[in-house]
């Protein structure tokens, strides 16, 4: 038994500090923040119309419901809470919303009812009912669960206790009757929910582990040929100069060697270039992998501060593009720079994702260019990259971050690269948004928090 129960913890618990999972948690909710808190704010109210018609709402308390609105109304409005400290306020404003809106505001509801004298006890049911929905719902909020039942618990705790100071009688046998009773199956809920929302976790992890080997495997089995090819390609490159002088020499002097047309000679000058240029397009294309496969890119990694302009210019570089013609697509407005606290490879990485993106969405609509931009703000900075593409239509646009979703034809993408993109910003105590309109333009902008010392 002892081992099925330990298996069971680590099942629903994994691995991790507390506030690593409250903040894992955070990220999962922040993406459908503001759906979910308009839910909030537009249900209260209407369920305690909705009682007051058909039920006895004697007990359904409207200053509950108000102040349960009050607290979803912050996560209606994300984007006045960027920067480091206002996301970590919005964190705990969200959190406090949980607590209140599910298992505090149920929990309190059903032990009012439960405790109701006999003309009013028939409405404990609905509210039973309502109570094991509300866990239900904190499972699809809540991925970690370790957090579930923490917020469960502590808004349980807390409704109890309110009852038990406010209640002029209490009615332990009806209680016992219609809570406590059917306590171990709402344990149960949790339990096996959180065990469903840990297993989901595990093999997303298990995924991108898969991917991490087979990128791995590939790297190792292709780095030392690229690798020969390159020095090779060095090599003759250092010495082809002195061989075509000696071919020339021998030709002015009628020795017998062999004739090389002109074109063919411009061809093996430029050709070494071209195989140097390739392998170092195929080594960069083998780091684009390993890096976007990394679950935690910035574990064990030291911030430093680089220039925006630098780190664009880096990566653009640097990106493998295909022929000048491409290269020539993206422009750069160089007139706002600031400096930021990153991984300068991890930055640069983040703009090969955005770059490979737009290129792939430009060539499969036949146009488009491709827009850098720097803006500095009061709060925060931000570097836009546009590109006027296909864009994304309204229905994905939501998803675009979600490790493993991706609109790429098979074979020409993983799903892997935003959701990088997506880990490192917030890593940085930033953001990325993406705006679109599907046929026109993709916008990202990617949030820094301002660097205030030196």
């Amino acid at each position: 038994m002892q081992f099925s129960l330990k298996n069971i913890y680590h099942s629903i618990a994994g691995n991790g500090k507390l506030s690593d999972r409250i903040k894992e948690s955070y990220k999962f909710s922040r993406i459908h923040i503001r759906k979910i808190a308009l839910v909030g704010v537009v249900t209260h109210p209407l369920f305690y119309i909705y009682w007051d018609q058909v039920g006895d709402p004697v007990y359904d308390s409207l200053t509950l419901r108000i102040i349960a609105m009050v607290l979803c109304i912050p996560s209606l409005f994300p984007k006045f809470f960027e920067g480091r400290n206002a996301e970590k306020l919005l964190m705990r404003l969200w959190y406090l919303a949980m607590v209140f809106n599910l298992p505090f505001f149920f929990a309190h509801g059903l032990l009012q009812y439960a405790n109701a004298p006999t003309n009013t006890l028939d409405y404990s049911f609905p509210w039973s009912i309502q109570y094991a929905i509300s866990l239900m719902l904190l499972l699809l909020l809540v991925v970690d669960g370790i957090v579930i039942f923490l917020i469960y618990f502590t808004g349980t705790l807390l409704a109890c206790i309110l009852f038990w100071l406010t209640a002029d009688t209490i009615r332990y046998d009806q209680i016992n009757t219609i809570v406590i009773q059917f306590l171990p199956s709402y344990i149960f809920i949790l339990v096996t929910g959180s065990i469903f929302n840990r297993n989901r976790e595990i093999i997303q992890q298990e995924k991108l582990a898969a991917m991490a080997n087979i990128g791995s495997n590939i790297a190792h089995e292709l780095r030392t040929p690229l690798l020969g090819i390159k020095a090779t390609a060095q090599g003759l490159q250092s010495y082809l100069p002195a061989l075509l002088d000696a071919y020339r020499l021998a030709q002015e002097n009628d020795l017998p060697v062999q004739n090389i047309r002109k074109g063919q000679l411009e061809s093996l000058k430029n050709g070494l270039r071209r195989i140097d240029a390739e392998t170092t397009h195929s080594n960069t294309i083998i780091d684009m992998l390993l890096v976007n496969s990394s679950n935690q890119p910035l574990q064990g990694a030291s911030l430093k501060r680089v220039s925006a302009h630098q780190s664009v210019g880096e990566a653009i570089e640097r990106f493998p593009f295909n022929g000048d013609q491409q290269r020539n697509l993206v422009h750069v407005n160089y007139e706002h720079d600031f400096s930021i606290y990153a991984v300068p490879l991890l930055l640069v990485h983040v703009f090969f994702n955005l770059l490979k993106n737009s290129l792939y969405y430009i060539e499969k609509s036949g146009k488009g260019e491709i827009f850098f931009t720097f803006k500095m703000g009061v709060n925060s900075n931000e570097i836009m990259v546009e590109d006027t593409g296909t864009g994304i239509s309204s229905a994905d646009l939501s998803q675009v971050f979600d490790r493993f979703f991706t609109t790429t034809e098979v074979g020409k993408g993983s799903g892997i690269g935003l959701s990088f993109c997506k880990m490192v910003m917030h890593d940085l105590s930033g953001d990325i948004k993406c705006e679109s309109l599907s046929g026109k333009y993709t916008r990202f902008h990617l949030q820094f928090p301002k660097v205030t010392h030196v």
